[in-house]
């Protein structure tokens, strides 16, 4: 707390981290356990975020933003349209869009350069939405462990992690490395750890 360490003594615990965080800190709590968060495996992205003028978009950015499938011939994993989404994400007369580069089948893309990033991004987004212009550079953002990947042996691994903690009284965990990567799964994993905590 605000830098501070303490101590909290609960009856119940949701430890909500990322996989190899869990693994950190449970590893005293249960090294089976830890060993299990250790195996999930994680795909590294880089977020790439570009201003333009809303005149240099030939269409209307009406909407979330899009996702493109591999082997498209893309590089880009997708697109949030962030000043379509939100107020206030960019200037009068500016669109922010923020792109995702790399994942498991690009992993070498959160090594290049940022400018290197920033060029590939805008290749794609001059042949998905004809953007035209030089955008307005921002900020990269690198996660080297940004997506679990639900490979070959993960409901197996599930079915043993849920074996060590139900031999844990009041320990429950939560993340996008169990049920479900997206936030709607997330929420639906959340309320119904919430809704079997209050039952027992």
């Amino acid at each position: 707390f605000n830098g501070e360490a303490r101590k909290l003594f609960c009856h119940k615990l949701v430890m909500a981290t990322p996989a190899y965080i869990g693994a950190r800190l449970l590893g005293t709590v249960s090294q089976e356990l830890a060993a299990l968060l250790n195996e999930v495996p994680y795909a590294s992205i880089a977020s790439v975020p570009l201003g333009y003028r809303v005149e240099d978009i030939p269409m209307e950015l009406d909407g979330f933003g899009f996702l493109i499938p591999r082997g498209t011939g893309y590089r880009i994993l997708g697109t949030i349209w962030n000043s379509s989404l939100f107020e206030g994400r960019s200037p009068e007369g500016w669109a922010l869009l923020t792109t995702y580069i790399g994942g498991a089948t690009d992993p070498e893309a959160t090594r290049l350069s940022d400018e290197e990033l920033r060029e590939a991004v805008h290749s794609d987004l001059i042949r998905t939405l004809g953007v035209k212009g030089l955008p307005k550079a921002l900020p990269v953002t690198r996660w080297e462990r940004a997506l679990p990947q639900y490979e070959i042996g993960h409901a197996t691994r599930l079915k043993s992690i849920d074996k060590v903690l139900g031999e844990i009284p009041g320990l429950a965990i939560a993340g996008n490395y169990l049920h479900g990567i997206s936030l709607g799964d997330c929420l639906e994993n959340g309320s119904r750890i919430a809704e079997s905590l209050f039952e027992n």
